[in-house]
């Protein structure tokens, strides 16, 4: 199984790289070594993108959690007058990437990439085509939880990774089962809670597409279950 994760805690590395999929838009990608492949988001793609469902593979997160891509997306990534075929897993936009994707070891590989923290520089290419890029440094310290929202398709169950609510102490705990939305449920079962998220899944019972705010949630004991709410 493939994994992601980047192995320094409190600092990320970003790069910016254009792609004949952005519609010519630089994307904003998280340099991680310890990740086996590189995935995208599809926010800032084409809308008529298409992918190779039959491409799709499973990867395990940092956190344990275990998400499926939607499949393989073929690209060109540019630099300057660099030009590089690569394939990227295409995962769902509502996968906790802090950016618009990742570059992993495959295209770190496959690309010759050299990273210099010194200097916050990256270079790849071959020979004489060699391009530089500056690195943009994001610290974990300061990112924000922010509420995201969650793309719904009809009839379906999604393992998803939710918010708790600020000042939550419990590491272990239960969710509630209840309707957050006609049609849409959210699980009642017994969780872990790691860097201030869970892990649950949400069921649609109905045939249509929606888009909700993420919920918010308030894990209980397992003597006292708190309800989760929708947040604004």
């Amino acid at each position: 199984m493939n994994a992601i994760g980047n192995g320094n805690k409190t600092n990320t590395e970003c790069v910016r790289l254009q792609t004949d999929v952005s519609n010519e838009r630089e994307l904003l990608l998280l340099v991680d070594t310890g990740a086996d492949i590189s995935l995208l988001k599809p926010n800032n793609l084409e809308k008529t993108r298409t992918y190779d469902p039959d491409g799709k593979v499973k990867v395990k997160g940092v956190d344990g959690s275990i998400i499926e891509t939607l499949g393989k997306v073929p690209t060109v990534v540019k630099a300057d007058s660099l030009k590089i075929p690569f394939t990227f897993q295409l995962v769902n936009k509502q996968v906790d990437i802090p950016c618009d994707g990742i570059l992993g070891t495959d295209f770190l590989e496959h690309a010759g990439v050299q990273i210099f923290y010194a200097s916050g520089t990256l270079t790849f290419g071959t020979g004489r085509s060699r391009v530089n890029k500056p690195l943009s440094p994001i610290s974990a310290d300061s990112q924000t939880k922010k509420i995201r929202r969650l793309v719904l398709p009809g009839r379906a169950q999604l393992v998803v990774k939710l918010l708790v609510k600020d000042g939550t102490r419990i590491r272990e705990g239960v969710t509630e089962k209840q309707e957050i939305q006609e049609g849409v449920y959210l699980a009642g079962a017994m969780t872990r809670v790691q860097a201030g998220y869970v892990i649950t899944s949400i069921a649609k019972t109905n045939s249509e597409e929606v888009e909700i705010d993420e919920p918010v949630l308030e894990v209980g004991d397992g003597n006292r279950v708190e309800k989760g709410r929708l947040s604004s």
